[in-house]
């Protein structure tokens, strides 16, 4: 059982920077392609059931298809890449990707092309976890956080864009012609990976589970095939209700026996870390709004607004234009206030933009739309990577692609949801409207159904992301805040008399050394820089480090210096230093006892041998209190 889990590694496989680049560029590239096929066929269903004589349900199985084997294998691909090599497992997955592209251009038949755009899937689902994985083992620490932010920006937009390519190119060709973007996109990212990516693997791996990894895809299979029927079958059919029972509980037999197992696909218990839960579910439900959101969006601008396919995905370039800068400003601001508030106020963001796109109408001009596309774009930019990071944080470098698959399955499970859920309430609604509302006006007030609630949904996974990362309460932490308060104004204290001339006697006679002599300035700047010190603990510290001036010393030269380190966490540096109250100190003023126990110029000058800096025997606080203050 993992307790604590660890950070990856600090040393990257790829040490410089310019291959570095190459990589990430190498792995978007082949991360951009496999999402952006997801949504591509969208705009082209029209011109395949033409040809192809495809019903409405053959055409929902043509692009769900894909969706449905992608999430069912992700989590045994990314095991499968943990053992046999993650640069093997992207090489494998491209070729699997563009051969299957490559044979649907050749075909005619509805079912063949669903079957093929299946095979697709298995390719992406070996590509994706291998992206994220590479980037996270191949970036050192510093830049491992502004990678995956433009991972995240790339795996955000690759679906606006694969609509914009898709309807350019229907605009000149056939249907075919998106394979065969698929068919070059993908050579060109298996050149790449052979150029430039290392291989990365575990080198005692653990064995495969099996087991897991036929109850998961079941699992996740059973119940995506369900939640797409649904807006066919109907919610309270016995197909749907049934379907979603016998996934739920098949994947409940996956975690009863993962639990068990020595080498588990997946350990449930990862999920009792709360970064690691947070960032599952705020990805899940994040693409569950944006897959959705897609899903209506284009129909509204197609069947409302008569827009064509290359229009249709121009309007919604507004979205990457608030994404991507966003997404490269939140690597900063997660480093300056932590990784809740950039998150949460992105989740917000995105909520207030899809109220926004709620209240369309069939006349409402395009600044309208864009009025909303942008906060959409915006809010998932800042949010989708600190919530892609507490994931692969999370994680010992050993899991890593699992980690990456947990990551990638959330995206395409909640994708799947949110086209399967929003589209069905968008078509409930239409219906029941439709009788005593013209067409334009129920599939309108559909959209504001749906729309509004994915806004909600996007909400309560704020409120509960807030909650998951809130910190567990301490006991006595507001009387040490307090306390150091009081520490704190002792220190100025010390500090403005050391820089008044006119005050330093008066300080003097208030705080005598207890040998005779008095403080002088020097002494009190010293004291000023301990009460910076304390100043800035906010939180439990790992490591602080002080520097002390060697006055008096003769065998060291003027405006030499030792380093000390103090390595404690926050209460336990509280009472080292004596903020905490005159008793540790025999009765002294706190803030003069601590002087006195960390400077060696006080014990050297009283005679005694001094142990180095911040070093501290068990027990021994007291004793030694009572020993400089004279008790």
């Amino acid at each position: 059982m993992l307790t604590t889990l660890p950070t990856p590694p600090q040393t990257p496989l790829v040490r410089r920077p310019g291959h570095q680049g190459l990589v990430l560029a190498v792995t978007c590239l082949a991360l951009g392609t496999v999402v952006a096929a997801m949504a591509s066929l969208n705009v082209a269903l029209p011109d395949i059931a033409r040809q192809t004589h495809a019903d409405q349900t053959q055409q929902a199985w043509i692009v769900d298809a894909y969706s449905l084997v992608f999430a069912s294998l992700l989590l045994p691909a990314g095991a499968v890449g943990d053992r046999y090599g993650r640069r093997l497992a992207l090489l494998v997955g491209l070729v699997v990707f563009g051969a299957g592209s490559g044979v649907a251009t050749l075909t005619t038949d509805p079912t063949a092309l669903a079957g093929l755009r299946a095979l697709l899937g298995v390719g992406a689902a070996l590509i994706m976890p291998a992206t994220l994985s590479t980037i996270t083992s191949s970036f050192p620490a510093q830049r491992r956080a502004a990678a995956v932010s433009i991972w995240t920006a790339v795996a955000g937009a690759s679906g606006v864009v694969g609509l914009l390519a898709s309807g350019l190119l229907l605009q000149w060709w056939s249907w075919q012609s998106i394979f065969w973007l698929n068919v070059l996109l993908a050579a060109v990212a298996l050149t790449g990976t052979l150029l430039f990516v290392p291989e990365s693997a575990e080198r005692d791996p653990a064995p495969l589970d099996v087991v897991g990894a036929v109850l998961a895809a079941a699992g996740i299979a059973v119940l995506v095939y369900a939640v797409i029927e649904a807006p066919a079958y109907g919610w309270t059919d016995p197909v749907t209700v049934g379907g979603i029972a016998v996934g739920l509980l098949i994947l409940a037999g996956f975690v009863v026996i993962e639990m068990g197992r020595r080498y588990p696909l997946l350990d449930p218990r990862l999920f009792t870390n709360r970064r690691f839960a947070a960032g599952s579910l705020s990805i899940t439900l994040q693409f569950f709004a944006l897959f959705g959101f897609l899903f209506v969006i284009m129909q509204y601008l197609q069947s409302v607004r008569h827009y064509s396919a290359l229009t249709a995905a121009l309007g919604l370039l507004a979205m990457p234009i608030g994404m991507i800068p966003s997404s490269r400003l939140s690597p900063y601001l997660t480093e300056r206030f932590g990784i809740r508030l950039p998150w949460v106020a992105g989740l917000l963001i995105v909520a207030e933009g899809l109220m926004v796109l709620a209240h369309l109408d069939s006349a409402d001009p395009y600044w309208h739309i864009a009025s909303g596309l942008i906060p959409l774009g915006a809010g998932l930019g800042l949010a989708m990577p600190p919530a892609t990071t507490a994931i692969t944080g999370a994680l010992p470098s050993r899991l890593q692609n699992v980690g990456s698959a947990v990551n990638d399955l959330a995206r395409e499970l909640g994708g799947a949801l949110g086209i399967a859920v929003l589209g069905s309430l968008l078509t409930a609604t239409y219906r029941n409207h439709l009788p005593t509302a013209g067409a334009v006006s129920a599939f309108c007030t559909g959209l504001h159904v749906s729309l509004t609630g994915a806004a909600l949904t996007i909400v309560a996974t704020a409120i509960a992301v807030a909650a998951l990362l809130r910190r567990p309460h301490r006991p006595g932490r507001h009387r040490r805040s307090r306390s150091a308060w009081r520490g704190q104004q002792r220190a100025r204290a010390g500090f403005t008399a050391a820089s008044d001339p006119k005050r330093v006697e008066l300080f003097q006679q208030r705080h005598r050394d207890p040998a005779g002599g008095s403080q002088d300035p020097a002494r009190l700047a010293h004291r000023e820089r301990l009460g910076q010190c304390r100043e800035d603990l906010g939180r439990p510290l790992e490591r602080v480090r002080t520097e002390h001036d060697r006055v008096g010393d003769p065998g060291q030269p003027a405006g030499a210096y030792r380093r000390g380190q103090l390595t404690r966490t926050e209460p336990q540096l509280t009472q080292f230093v004596g903020f905490r109250g005159a008793k540790r100190f025999g009765g002294q003023p706190s803030f003069e006892g601590a002087h006195r126990r960390v400077d060696p110029r006080w014990q050297a000058r009283a005679g005694r041998s001094h142990q180095p800096v911040g070093h501290v025997q068990p027990g021994s606080h007291q004793q030694r209190g009572n020993q400089l203050g004279g008790g």
